[in-house]
């Protein structure tokens, strides 16, 4: 405090005024104005400009958060936070476009998970283990991934990633089998020792389609195709049936 004063003086600083900025019931600054020379006094209609000034910042600052919560539950899933199908749809497109120009490959693998396993000892009521596992399936999928790929969730145990750029089908293919290792290897969480089965179905672009929603559809069967072929634990591309 002492500090500022000694700074105002040296600055000839003869009056100042702040006024604080809240945003709903929430202060979040202050802005002012001050007046040089000592028997300078800031005029009653600088502060009533000063108070309008803090309130339209308030106004935008709340406006902001607003927004953003609404687009934060418009595109991305509530109980993992990772884009949801609709953001996915639009990120999708981008690459797709992208792809497109550069003459590249894309994958997009379909990871669909069974039910959660409690090994050996009994889940306790008051832990949900479910919730704490997709938090750690999300997790491990988006350390997974490389800045330019996208990971979604799109439905309660499926989750789409895609990979751009790949060079050929192997490439999605050796991601897909590291991690399907990582998802299914038995984990410790709060305490239980659990496990899961999944099974990931691929499409490649351009050779199975050059439309978001087919290239989803298509992953998906492929995923569904192994689950009900090999059972469980199973990578599989998209075949058409003959």
């Amino acid at each position: 405090e002492q500090l500022v004063v000694a700074e105002l003086k040296r600055d000839d600083v003869g009056s100042l005024l702040l006024t604080p900025v809240n945003a709903g019931e929430e202060l979040v600054g202050f802005i002012g104005i001050d007046m040089i020379g000592q028997k300078t006094f800031i005029p009653n209609q600088a502060c009533i400009l000063l108070k309008i000034g803090a309130d339209i910042i308030g106004d935008a600052v709340n406006r902001y958060r607003n927004e953003s919560v609404a687009n934060n539950i418009t595109y991305y899933d509530k109980q993992t936070n990772l884009p949801n199908r609709r953001l996915l749809n639009d990120r999708m497109n981008q690459a797709l476009a992208i792809m497109k120009r550069r003459r590249e490959m894309l994958a997009l693998l379909y990871i669909g998970l069974s039910q959660l396993q409690v090994l050996a000892d009994e889940q306790d009521p008051d832990v949900n283990l479910n919730d704490m596992f997709l938090k750690s399936i999300s997790k491990l999928l988006i350390e997974r991934l490389r800045m330019q790929d996208t990971v979604a969730r799109i439905g309660s145990d499926e989750f789409v990633l895609v990979l751009v750029g790949i060079r050929n089908e192997e490439d999605a293919h050796l991601v897909a089998e590291k991690l399907l290792d990582s998802i299914t290897t038995p984990n410790v969480l709060s305490g239980h020792k659990v496990r899961i089965d999944a099974n990931i179905g691929i499409s490649v672009f351009p050779k199975d389609g050059e439309v978001a929603e087919f290239l989803v559809r298509k992953a998906s069967i492929a995923m569904h195709q192994a689950k009900r072929e090999a059972g469980g634990n199973t990578v599989a591309f998209f075949q058409e049936q003959t």
